[in-house]
């Protein structure tokens, strides 16, 4: 008989050297493979989280400064997005503080790589347009008010 331990950890490593997971998503990966038994899939869990490829507090850090840094994205969205991911709400809110988002110099990064679709329209479409566009990106009404003021 084969042992389905290890068969299931070298899937598990397969998947993990392609992109990073957490916790859940690995465990839907593993438990969607019709081979072994629980207790063999949650053993390839334990033995991931314990060699620190599966670490949900390291991937919220760096899936959060990634989506600051390259596609700008509001707390909230953040926290949706990441709760979608199957991290922890402790985890997820320790994390965004430690952060320290600065959502009004976000915003404002967002509304200046959009500002030439808005050049032709009127003040209040404007700024309706731009309200929808960062709303739909999380950020937080104060924050969109501030900014929306100063444009």
């Amino acid at each position: 008989m084969e042992n389905y331990y290890d068969v299931l950890l070298h899937y598990a490593l397969r998947l993990i050297t392609r992109k990073r997971y957490t916790e859940q998503d690995l465990k839907k990966k593993l438990f969607a493979k019709k081979i072994g038994t629980e207790h063999d899939k949650f053993k390839v869990i334990s033995r991931l989280k314990e060699l620190k490829y599966i670490d949900d507090k390291a991937f919220a850090r760096d899936y959060i400064s990634t989506k600051v840094a390259i596609n700008p994205k509001g707390e909230r969205l953040l926290k949706i997005e990441l709760r979608k991911k199957g991290i922890d709400a402790f985890i997820i809110e320790d994390e965004i503080e430690s952060a320290h988002i600065d959502e009004e110099f976000l915003a404002k990064k967002v509304i200046s790589k959009y500002k030439r679709r808005y050049n032709g329209l009127d003040k209040y479409k404007k700024k309706e347009k731009i309200m929808r566009l960062l709303v739909s990106r999380g950020f937080k009404i104060d924050t969109i008010y501030k900014v929306l003021d100063r444009c």
